[in-house]
C-alpha cells in the first residue's frame, strides 16, 4: 500500500484518481482548495485536506505524519481564456510551490498532469510523442502549462540523487459515459454529443481523427 497525495481531488479528473487509488488499496490525501471537498468523499481511506497551493504559507502549513510515496498533481486553470496572471499563480506558482513541498516530505515520485495544448497548432497532426517540438503556445493557458514543465524540477534533476524522475502526462478530453454518484463527470468537452448524427453534417464529413481521454 502506498500513501499517496492528489491534488485538484475537487475537479473531475483528480477526483476519480483519489477514488480509483483508494478502491485500489492505498492510502490517498485529496487536495482541495473548496470546503465542500469533503462531501465529496464517502471512503474513509481518502483524507481530505483543504490547501492553496498557490500559497505558501498555506501549504506549508500542510503536515503529512509519516512517509509520502507519491504526488500526483491534477490541479490546475485550464480554460481557453482569462487573465494571464491567474493562469501564472495557479498553474505555475503553485506548481513550483508544490515540488518544493514535495521534496520537503521526500517523495520519490512526482506525476504532473499537463496539457496535450501544449503541442496544439492550427493544422492536423499524427503520432506526436514527448520528444514533438512545441510550438509557440496557443494561448495563455498553453504558456502556462509549458511554463510549470520548464520550473526546472518537473523532469531530470527533481531528486538530488539516483531516483526516478518526475513524470508528465498530457491529457486532451476528459468525460465520462455516467457521472459518479458524487464529483459528476465532466461533459463540457462531450464531443459525440455535439456532433450531428449525419455523417455529411459531420465536421470532418467523418474522416476526423481525434485523441480523447476516458476516464
Amino acid at each position: 500500500m502506498s500513501r499517496i497525495i492528489v491534488t485538484g481531488a475537487g475537479g473531475f479528473l483528480g477526483g476519480c484518481l483519489a477514488r480509483r487509488l483508494a478502491a485500489d488499496g492505498h492510502e490517498v490525501t485529496a487536495l482541495g482548495r473548496s470546503a465542500a471537498l469533503a462531501d465529496s468523499f464517502d471512503d474513509k481511506r481518502i483524507a481530505v485536506k483543504l490547501c492553496d497551493l498557490s500559497d505558501r504559507t498555506s501549504l506549508s502549513a500542510l503536515e503529512m505524519a509519516g512517509r509520502v510515496d507519491s504526488v500526483v498533481h491534477c490541479a490546475g486553470l485550464s480554460s481557453n481564456w482569462g487573465p494571464r496572471r491567474d493562469f501564472e499563480i495557479n498553474n505555475i506558482t503553485a506548481t513550483a510551490n508544490l515540488l518544493d513541498r514535495a521534496r520537503q516530505w521526500g517523495a520519490p515520485h512526482f506525476v504532473y498532469v499537463s496539457s496535450s495544448s501544449v503541442y496544439f497548432r492550427f493544422r492536423d497532426q499524427l503520432d506526436v510523442c514527448e520528444d514533438f517540438p512545441l510550438p509557440a503556445p496557443v494561448n495563455d493557458y498553453a504558456w502556462s502549462k509549458v511554463a510549470a514543465e520548464k520550473t526546472g524540477a518537473v523532469g531530470p534533476g527533481y531528486f538530488d540523487d539516483d531516483r526516478a524522475p518526475a513524470r508528465h502526462l498530457w491529457p486532451r478530453r476528459q468525460g465520462a459515459a455516467a457521472a459518479p454518484a458524487k464529483g459528476g463527470g465532466n461533459r463540457s468537452n462531450s464531443l459525440f454529443r455535439s456532433w450531428p448524427r449525419r455523417d455529411r453534417s459531420h465536421p470532418c464529413r467523418g474522416r476526423g481523427v481525434g485523441d480523447i481521454l476516458h476516464t
